[in-house]
Order: structure tokens, then C-alpha cells, then sequence
């Protein structure tokens, strides 16, 4: 059961980071430092909430963070952000051993936690590179297109000038015919 004060706490750091990301949004739409700014956030809720919850269940909130994270296609910060929920874990679990104890159940509890986390993890690093590898692919393939374009409206703009030229060149033919069939 949590307090008045700890519900504030759980209040204050979901909305700073959604406010401080709708800030940096609106100062500068493409900047990078919306996900830093709500990875970081995320990660001190979830810290505040590892430590002050009852239930072992509360790391599913990392998964949550690596949804999010896989639409930025971060690879660097998907890899800082799965060490910090894996140790920050680690740092919980000990801190619950040295103060209250661990039972059977919750140690059986701590290994599906950690496998989860490492799984989720490495989940997220392999969404965020093969997510990458695409965005890479498909980035290649539209500056291919547009080269194609390119040489494409280049050869349209030559004939189309040559077109233009033989026109030239016919009505000039036909003006001395026109000419000579008067002269004649």
C-alpha cells in the first residue's frame, strides 16, 4: 500500500519527462534528445518503482521501455538502457536479500526476472538492428529511385531536345522547299 507522498513521487516522474519531451518537441520537432529525455525518465520511475514495490512482477515495466525504444532505432542507447534495468535489478534483489531475505518462491521469482530482462534485452537489441538494417535497405533502394529518376528525366529532357531540334531543322527544310516551290 502506498502513500499520499509515494503516489506523488509516481505522479511527478510520469509527467516531467512527458513535458520536458513535449518542450523539446516543440523547440525542435526531429531532435534526438526526446528519447534521451523519456529513457531517462522512464528509467528513474522504474528505479523509484523497483524500490519501493511489494510485488516481483514490477520489472515487467522494462518491456514497456523497449517498445518505445525500438521505434526510436537507438542501438547504443537500447544497449545502455538493458544494462541499467539489468543491474538496477541485480541492486534491488541484493538490497531485498541483505534487508528482509529472499524465500524460495522469490528467488525462483529473481531468476525468471533476470532471464525475462536479459531476453527482453537482447530482443530489443535485435529488433533495433534488424529495424535499422531495413530503414538502411530501404533509404539505399529510395536513393537508387531517385537516381534512376534523375537519369530518367535527363534522357526525357534530351529527346525531348532533340525533338526540338529536328523540328527546328524540319520547318527550316520546309521554309527553303516553300522557297524554292515559289521560286519555281
Amino acid at each position: 500500500a502506498r502513500g499520499i507522498v509515494s503516489y506523488l513521487v509516481v505522479v511527478v516522474l510520469c509527467l516531467c519527462p512527458v513535458i520536458l519531451c513535449i518542450g523539446a518537441y516543440l523547440k525542435k520537432k526531429n531532435t534526438k534528445s526526446i528519447r534521451y529525455i523519456g529513457g531517462m525518465g522512464f528509467l528513474a520511475l522504474y528505479s523509484y518503482i523497483m524500490f519501493t514495490t511489494s510485488t516481483d512482477l514490477a520489472f515487467c515495466y522494462v518491456i514497456v521501455m523497449y517498445v518505445i525504444l525500438m521505434v526510436y532505432g537507438d542501438l547504443r542507447f537500447s544497449i545502455i538502457m538493458g544494462i541499467y534495468a539489468f543491474v538496477l535489478n541485480i541492486a534491488v534483489l541484493a538490497w531485498k536479500m541483505f534487508t528482509v531475505g529472499l524465500s524460495a518462491n522469490q528467488i525462483t521469482n529473481a531468476e525468471i526476472m533476470l532471464a525475462c530482462i536479459v531476453l527482453t534485452t537482447v530482443f530489443g537489441i535485435m529488433a533495433v538492428k534488424k529495424i535499422t538494417e531495413i530503414n538502411d535497405a530501404n533509404l539505399n533502394r529510395a536513393k537508387e529511385e531517385k537516381a534512376k529518376a534523375g537519369e530518367l528525366l535527363e534522357t526525357t529532357l534530351n529527346v525531348a531536345s532533340n525533338i526540338t531540334e529536328n523540328i527546328a531543322a524540319a520547318f527550316l527544310a520546309t521554309e527553303s522547299l516553300q522557297s524554292s516551290m515559289d521560286v519555281t
